[in-house]
């Protein structure tokens, strides 16, 4: 299950990955209200595909030998979950079309692991000397000759509409189910999960030895999961517990937090003031030149056409009305993927959820990083496809955005249950390579399998997905409480209790212990370790306001 998030897990360990420190730390804290300010989610039922992953690869280590030569099976990204699906049919609609991703291996893999280390290491001389995009594409993409022989493959097989990325790590296309079983070498069946069909190949997919050998992975060949939504405004409150000191800061042109039945509404400008926002713009300026991605999706209106992911002038007119004079306001750009409807109108008649959670992460996005450009970037869905395609065209822009190039923090405010997405885990390793932060909510569930908003398992991705020397940054949530003169009167853990179900309980920030993921060093080196005792990534990193 993937769902929209604007909370992650608990607070237990606020502690700072060492290849998080970056010079422009002030876009770290700044794009964490991409993140936070929300008590609402939307989730998406889903679940294993019929083929379950064995090891690391996730499929089994077969060979074999067609007309097409000596066959490897490749990695193949889908959902996880706790039950089988149900055959419904061996012979899905022929005239099904799904968009595939495909995910290359970089080339010199050895020397870009031994640059991740000395990029983290405070003792290196090429400590935090990232890499630009064009010097990375130099180096690790994948070679021209193997790239062009993958899309002469891909479209003598059937597939359509392929899209290509300028550093050749990334190819997507649609294709029918016949041409899908023709390229992977699988056939396909209908299934279904509770109420939820879907299609899925019947076994692993599998390329020509000379193609697979160059494939990190493929997302796309199941339409599991289908994008539910489960979306409310409910707050909890949540007793102060606890006083922070802060210096006195200047509240003039912020609007006050209103009180309404005992329970405490902030506006997000308040968040420059009561996370110390000022003293850095007072130091370096407002962050006008950054560039921020957010990563989501778009969704459908009642009758099921897709619609924008969200109205620019919504999240204008919310600058507008809360932002003090003189302070910059954020520019939005939307960068649909997928042939995913365009920002507007149409967004106000989303069903799903995803318009709510995209204009609270711009709304957030641009009242703590005031002046930057936004670039929102979106699939039609909710699916692995979309969201891995969605990282690499943050890495590697279309020409007709070529400010994602300096794109210096990514967002995601979402997340699904624990498997190995062997897609995100490259784009991981190029995004710290070009130090780039990559920020990822892990959770609304409150550890709770009761939750409405449970994916199907405690820690998620891609908040988990966060290694010895590269990954995401997970964020939880906390329950703020602000004095009148905006300082922090309060923060404690975010959380709905399972008896509070008319607040949407159980409900709150996730976190725990990964068993997929084993224990990074730098937190092996922590005093999470306290609470980890080396039995798997722990989340989260740090937290902030949620509700």
């Amino acid at each position: 299950m993937l769902a929209l998030r604007g909370a992650g897990p608990l607070t237990v360990m606020e502690m700072e990955a060492p290849w998080n420190r970056r010079a422009r730390r002030i876009l770290v804290l700044l794009a964490l209200g991409a993140l936070l300010l929300s008590g609402t989610a939307g989730a998406l039922a889903s679940g294993p595909g019929p083929v379950a992953p064995h090891g690391n690869g996730g499929l089994p280590p077969t060979r074999a030998s067609t007309l097409s030569g000596v066959l490897e099976p490749v990695h193949w990204t889908h959902p996880t979950a706790s039950s089988p699906p149900t055959l419904i049919s061996s012979t899905p609609a022929p005239d099904q079309v799904l968009h595939v991703l495909v995910t290359l291996q970089y080339t010199h893999r050895q020397t870009l692991h031994w640059l991740l280390s000395q990029l983290s290491n405070p003792s290196s001389p090429d400590h935090h000397h990232y890499l630009t995009a064009a010097e990375f594409d130099a180096e690790f993409s994948p070679s021209p000759s193997t790239y062009s022989g993958l899309i002469r493959y891909v479209e003598r097989e059937g597939g359509t509409a392929v899209q290509t990325f300028s550093d050749r790590a990334s190819l997507a296309f649609n294709a029918s189910l016949p041409a899908l079983s023709t390229m992977f070498h699988t056939n396909f069946a209908d299934y279904r999960r509770g109420a939820t069909p879907f299609v899925a190949p019947t076994a692993a997919p599998s390329l020509p030895s000379s193609l697979a050998m160059a494939v990190a992975s493929v997302s796309g060949l199941d339409t599991d999961p289908l994008l539910t939504a489960h979306v409310d405004s409910r707050l909890s409150l949540v007793s102060p517990a606890g006083t922070v000191a802060r210096h006195a800061p200047s509240t003039s042109g912020y609007l006050l937090p209103p009180t309404v039945k005992g329970v405490q509404y902030e506006y997000a400008p308040d968040f420059q003031v009561a996370y110390d926002e000022q003293s850095l713009f007072q130091q370096h300026g407002y962050p006008t030149t950054a560039v921020v991605a957010t990563i989501l999706w778009a969704g459908v209106n009642i009758s099921g056409n897709p619609v924008g992911p969200f109205v620019p002038a919504d999240v204008y007119s919310f600058y507008n009305e809360t932002l003090p004079a003189g302070v910059p306001h954020a520019h939005l750009v939307g960068v649909p993927i997928g042939g995913a409807a365009a920002p507007g109108n149409s967004a106000s008649f989303d069903t799903t959820g995803a318009n709510f959670e995209n204009t609270l992460d711009l709304e957030m996005v641009g009242s703590t990083a005031p002046g930057a450009t936004i670039y929102n970037v979106y699939g039609p869905s909710a699916s692995f496809t979309n969201l891995n395609q969605a990282f690499a065209t943050v890495l590697s822009p279309p020409s007709g955005d070529p400010g994602l190039n300096n794109v210096s923090v990514i967002s995601n405010s979402w997340g699904g249950a624990a498997t190995n997405d062997t897609s995100w885990y490259h784009d991981l390793e190029q995004a710290q390579a070009r130090g780039i932060t990559v920020l990822a909510s892990s959770g609304d569930s409150g550890d709770n399998p009761a939750s409405s908003k449970y994916v199907g398992t405690t820690v998620e991705i891609p908040s988990s997905q966060a290694y010895n020397t590269f990954g995401d940054v997970a964020v939880g949530g906390t329950t703020v409480t602000l004095t009148n003169g905006l300082t922090l009167a309060s923060q404690v853990a975010w959380n709905i209790s399972s008896s509070d179900t008319a607040d949407g309980g159980p409900a709150g920030s996730t976190g725990g212990i990964s068993s997929l993921f084993p224990e990074p060093s730098w937190q092996t080196a922590s005093s999470a370790n306290h609470w980890i005792s080396g039995a798997g990534r722990g989340v989260p990193d740090l937290s902030a306001i949620a509700n």
